[in-house]
Order: C-alpha cells, then sequence, then structure tokens
C-alpha cells in the first residue's frame, strides 16, 4: 500500500491488524517508491518532506549512506521503520 505519511500508515495498520501488508515509500534521493520496512529514515531534520500530514519531517531513503549524508546536512535522527511511526505521531 502506498500512504503519503507514516501517520496514516499507523492508524491503516491498526485497522488491519494481522492481516498481510507491505507498506512503500518514497526514496527522497530518488524518488522511487521502495519498501519502507527496508528503507533508513531520517527524523526531525530541516528537509521539506511529504504532505505534512506527520508531526516531525520523516524522509526515507533506500540507502543507508545517502541517509547518513543528509543527516550531516540538514539534522535529525536516524531510525528504521518502528522508530519512524513512532516519531510521526508523537
Amino acid at each position: 500500500m502506498d500512504l503519503d505519511s507514516l501517520s496514516c500508515a499507523k492508524k491503516l495498520a491498526a485497522t488491519h491488524k494481522g492481516k498481510a501488508q507491505i507498506l512503500r515509500v518514497i526514496d527522497y534521493s530518488t524518488g522511487k517508491w521502495i519498501e519502507a520496512a527496508k528503507a533508513r529514515f531520517l527524523i526531525g531534520s530541516k528537509l521539506k518532506v511529504g504532505t505534512g500530514m506527520d508531526k516531525k519531517s520523516v524522509a526515507a531513503f533506500a540507502s543507508p549512506e545517502a541517509a547518513e549524508k543528509a543527516r550531516a546536512e540538514h539534522g535529525g535522527d536516524l531510525s528504521d521503520l518502528a522508530g519512524a511511526m513512532a516519531a510521526a505521531a508523537r
């Protein structure tokens, strides 16, 4: 399923518990859809991302190196999917 915010994804996952789901997100570096479970997330950076539905900026990266480079340039914290979903809802 393709969603434009992790806070929406968290709500959807709660209502479909136990059903198989594949969540995809957009790689900030390439603009391509990637599996969220394989992504690295940059949370709370100065990057402009998404639709503003998440309470904090959350950018996804397919490459750990690209995520670290963005963190060094724009601040924020790196996380996996579980941490990113928790941060998006806070």
